[in-house]
């Protein structure tokens, strides 16, 4: 697992995890594609070899949003992709703590308005607490 350091609005940084795909995408960008500035350095940058500004990196997403929608995908937006990660961090066992730090939210409030529940199918498919303990107890 690798990790890439992130700087929040607020202006702090914090680090997060890759898997080993995002990873390599990364890097590769980093080695071939970004404008020759100093390799550590934030990841993207802006054709002139500068750190992108808040409002840069909107206008970034805002065209990278006007593709989507040339490409057929209606009302795309960076920030759902937030939902979708703790949605789907949720949903793969992560604790809300966890999903919390990695996501950078300070209140764990914020986790619960981001998540969605689980349709009651897939948790049916899922051992209920009491099955769990029993297995974990007979494994001991």
């Amino acid at each position: 697992m690798s990790t890439l350091v992130v700087i929040c609005e607020s202006g702090t940084s914090r680090q997060v995890r890759l898997d080993p795909i995002a990873a390599t995408a990364v890097h590769t960008y980093v080695k071939d594609w970004r404008p020759n500035t100093a390799q550590n350095g934030p990841p993207f940058d802006t054709e002139a070899g500068k750190s992108f500004s808040y409002p840069g990196f909107q206008n970034y997403l805002a065209r990278l949003g006007d593709r989507f929608e040339a490409a057929g995908v209606e009302r795309w937006m960076a920030h759902r992709c937030r939902h979708y990660w703790a949605t789907s961090a949720h949903r793969s066992g992560m604790s809300i703590i966890d999903i919390s730090a990695e996501g950078g939210w300070k209140d764990s409030e914020m986790v619960r308005r981001y998540t969605h529940d689980r349709p009651f199918e897939e948790l049916q498919a899922m051992p209920t607490p009491f099955s769990a303990m029993l297995r974990k107890r007979a494994s001991a």
